[in-house]
Order: structure tokens, then sequence, then C-alpha cells
């Protein structure tokens, strides 16, 4: 695997990429500029990472290999390792796009379960100093996201920079490096819920933490059954899409107040959703 010493270079990573973003934010005072920072995940997260796959690597070759063969093995072995250490192939059919689709509107259906039965369990005092504490936050992801000059071009900044960045460095991030880290010493079922359980808290939403979780940790299943991170990138990059699209073309304003009963309906039929569509990719995949 990478390396032995994963925990470390894992929050060694976190820490490096919030700091940096904090210190930015604090010198370069342009809400509309936040949208930018996603960058920072190209250098934080996947550079580290292919770095310690390169050290790794000449780790190995210094115990097998004499000093003159060293550098011409290091770099013929490179990028076949980051595509089998990252999960990082091609080799799955088509159609498990549709799947994919269905499995994107199971979790639509089963987070807005989530939420609803949330809601109805916490406090509205509890709920009122939540709303008060994290809109700022909310009203920034909220103009993060919004097509202001409704141009194509800044449309299409929008969805490069916060659809489809995050959705590749955070896939190679925790799918492709923690979690088959955790899976090399621990069972797959503790290594699919762990990884998915640091994703969320990553984000730093309390009110979407189980449906970032949920996100997670179906995410960390299709890597899983596909052995590659592509399907996950495509599904990551989708749901970020649609939120993108929810936002600019939707009701911002809207309040979903969804009845207690309604909310488990929707929770068990997006649950049984999204076990159909996994299973039919585990039987493709022949995982049991």
């Amino acid at each position: 695997m990478f390396n032995n010493n994963y925990k470390t270079n894992f929050i060694s990573i976190i820490i490096a990429y919030y700091i940096a973003q904090m210190l930015l934010a604090f010198i370069w005072q342009n809400t509309e500029n936040i949208r930018y920072f996603s960058v920072f995940q190209l250098v934080f997260f996947v550079a580290p990472i292919l770095f310690f796959i390169k050290e790794n690597i000449f780790s190995e070759l210094t115990h097998t290999e004499t000093n003159s063969s060293i550098i011409q093995h290091q770099s013929s072995n490179f990028w076949n390792t980051v595509k089998n250490e990252l999960k990082i192939n091609l080799n799955f059919k088509p159609e498990i796009i549709v799947y994919l689709l269905w499995g994107l509107f199971g979790l639509s259906l089963l987070n807005a379960g989530v939420m609803s039965i949330t809601e109805y369990f916490i406090p509205n005092k509890l709920m009122e100093i939540y709303d008060s504490v994290m809109k700022n936050t909310i009203a920034t992801q909220i103009y993060l996201t919004t097509n202001h000059s409704k141009t194509i071009f800044e449309f299409l900044q929008i969805v490069f920079f916060i659809a489809l960045i995050p959705a590749v460095c955070e896939e190679i991030l925790f799918r492709g490096y923690l979690m088959q880290n955790i899976m090399a010493d621990n069972s797959p079922l503790f290594a699919l819920i762990t990884s998915a359980l640091i994703f969320s808290i990553i984000h730093f939403n309390i009110g979407g933490f189980l449906p970032i979780f949920f996100i997670g940790l179906y995410l960390g299943m299709l890597v899983y059954a596909t052995k590659s991170i592509i399907p996950a990138i495509f599904l990551h990059f989708l749901n970020n899409f649609f939120i993108i699209i929810g936002m600019n073309y939707g009701d911002i304003n809207y309040e979903q107040n969804i009845p207690i009963g309604f909310g488990l309906l929707l929770f068990i039929l997006g649950g049984i959703l999204v076990s159909f569509t996994y299973s039919k990719i585990k039987i493709w995949f022949k995982i049991t």
C-alpha cells in the first residue's frame, strides 16, 4: 500500500488544506473568489498523494535494485502504480451509468427522508441556534453556486470549480487513498463506514451530516464493487452539478416541510432503490 503512515499523512493533508484556505480568505477578502479555492484540493489532496506513492516506490526499489536502475524503474512503474493503488481504471460496463443515475435518485429520496426525520427530533430551539450560527456559511454557499451574471462562461466556471474539481480530488483522497489504506488492515465494511464518516465530518456541515455520510458510503460501495473510482467521481460530480442547478434555477428560499410519516416513506423507498442499484452493480462485477 502507499505508506504505513497514512493516518499522519491524511491528517497533515487536511490541516494544511484548511490553514491555506483560511490564510488566503483573510488576505483575499472577496466572497466570490472563494469558489476558486477548490484548486487547493489539487495542491493539498492530489499532489501529496502522488508524492507518497513515488516515495514508496523509491523505498521499495532501494531494497531490490541497484542505484543505476532505480530511476529507470521508478519512472516506468510510477503511473502504473498510481492507477493501481488509486483504482483509476475504465474497466467497467458503460451500462453502469444508468444504475448510477438511479442510485443518485435513490440517495436524493433517502436523504430527503433523513433530513425530515432528523428535523422532527431536533428541538426547535436548537435548530434556531444552528440556523443563526450557519446563516453566513449557508448564504456564502448559495452565493458561490449562483450564476449572478447569467452568462454561460460563469456557469461553466462554477461547474468546474465547485462540481468537477472537488469530485475528482475528494474521490482520490477519500476513496482512492484513505479507504484503500484502511481496507488494507481492516474489513471492507469497516473501511467503507470509517471513510464515509470522516468524509462527512470533514465537510463541517452539521445539518447535512447524515446525507453526506450516506453519499460517502454509497461512493465507497461503488469503488469497492467496481474496483474503480471513475464511477464514484462521475456520481460525485453529478451530485454537485444538480445542487448547482437547483441553486440557479430552483427556489432557494423554499422550505421543505415534509411530514414525519412521508419522510420515513422517502427514507425507505430511497434505501430500497439504492440497495437495488448496488445489487445490480455487484452482480455485474461478481462481488459477494
